[in-house]
């Protein structure tokens, strides 16, 4: 039976989630917030494609384009 309510409420909140409810609201807010630097990174920056092979070079092409979407983000993106 618990197991059944927790399916139950888990379904209801997705219901809640496209209907258009505030957790749907929330969510295309954080969500515009975090897919506009990618978004920029690929048509701007020619993050679509990548030109360099291996981890490191990628990872830091990445690191650059991200850095000259958003300067005051540099120091984060250099600490992670």
């Amino acid at each position: 039976m618990v197991i059944a309510t927790a399916i139950k409420h888990c379904f209801a909140y997705r219901e809640d989630q496209v209907v258009g409810g505030f957790p749907n609201a929330l969510s295309q807010k954080h969500r515009k917030r975090i897919e506009e630097p990618f978004g920029w990174a690929k048509t701007i920056a020619g993050m679509a494609q990548t030109v360099y092979r291996g981890l490191e070079r990628v990872r830091s092409r990445f690191i650059l384009a991200m850095a000259a979407s958003n300067p005051a983000r540099l120091p984060r993106l250099l600490a992670g």
